[in-house]
């Protein structure tokens, strides 16, 4: 059995340094008391790539009725978000929590394998062509490289102990953890406003976190409404109350080159989008 790898050390010492909580325990249904920080368990995490961090969403899933669950839910999303947000960093594969999965090339899919994650999140760096194909041991750790990643340390602790002193005062917000949008890296995420043009067209489309995005002309004072999603290579677009179809590529390619196409009233157009940046 291989020790925990460098990137699941790095994010365990984070964690219950940052959250002392975290390095406590709980009651598990056969009376014992397991650690919240557990390396050990399935084969995948025999390979020391992936750490679980006990978290109750579901008082039901507990022994102990009187855990603060609702507290334990609310960190639980604010460490997933955080997590996803410093994605370019970790460079972790997956995460599943609740009945959310986060993983490349798809991001934020349902899973609904079973109710597991309501106790629990799972994070891992094993190279997810590598997932479910039964390769040894060494296969997996030579596959992974992201494994030996522990660059994000400074990053991941300076969030957490923000999120510690939020989670102690009981202020921390509840974040539904379906809408939290993929890292908001310049290259994958659309989130901001951009100048689109698409023939002698040309306009501002406002991208949201929540997965929302608005249009407009500038010219004519004309909008409109949609939602966005990032669902493998593509940024998809749906636009409220119209048949247009548009994509565009990720990573994203800003004009000239091009973003992405359309197609209005059955004609395709290419789509040449530049990121607004805001001095």
């Amino acid at each position: 059995m291989a020790g925990a790898c460098p990137a699941v050390s790095t994010l365990k010492l984070a964690l219950e340094t940052a959250i002392p909580f975290l390095k406590g325990t709980y009651t598990e249904w056969n009376g014992t008391t397991p650690l919240r920080l557990q390396v050990p368990g399935n084969p995948r995490h025999q390979m020391g790539v992936c750490l679980d961090v006990i978290l109750f969403s579901d008082l039901s899933m507990s022994k102990d009725k009187t855990i603060d669950w609702a507290s334990e839910k609310k960190l639980g999303e604010n460490l997933v978000k955080a997590f996803v947000d410093l994605k370019a960093d970790m460079q972790w594969t997956e995460i599943i929590f609740q009945d959310r999965l986060f993983w490349e090339p798809e991001y934020y899919k349902h899973y609904g394998g079973d109710r597991a994650h309501f106790t629990h999140i799972h994070i891992d760096w094993m190279a997810n062509s590598l997932k479910e194909l039964g390769k040894t041991e060494a296969e997996v750790l030579a596959g992974s490289p992201q494994k030996d990643n522990t660059s994000f340390s400074a990053a991941l602790t300076a969030r957490l102990n923000v999120l510690n002193t939020g989670f102690t005062a009981g202020t921390l917000a509840p974040i539904n953890v379906a809408t939290i949008p993929k890292s908001a890296s310049a290259d994958a995420n659309p989130v901001g406003n951009w100048n689109v043009r698409v023939a002698s067209w040309l306009w501002v489309y406002s991208f949201n976190a929540d997965g929302t995005v608005t249009w407009s002309d500038p010219f004519n004072s004309m909008s409109g409404t949609g939602k966005w999603e990032i669902s493998g290579a593509k940024i998809a677009f749906t636009w409220t109350g119209s048949t247009t179809t548009e994509s565009w590529d990720v990573p994203l390619k800003q004009g000239p080159l091009k973003t992405g196409s359309t197609t209005i009233q059955n004609r395709l157009y290419e789509v040449n989008a530049t990121r607004v940046v805001t001095p």
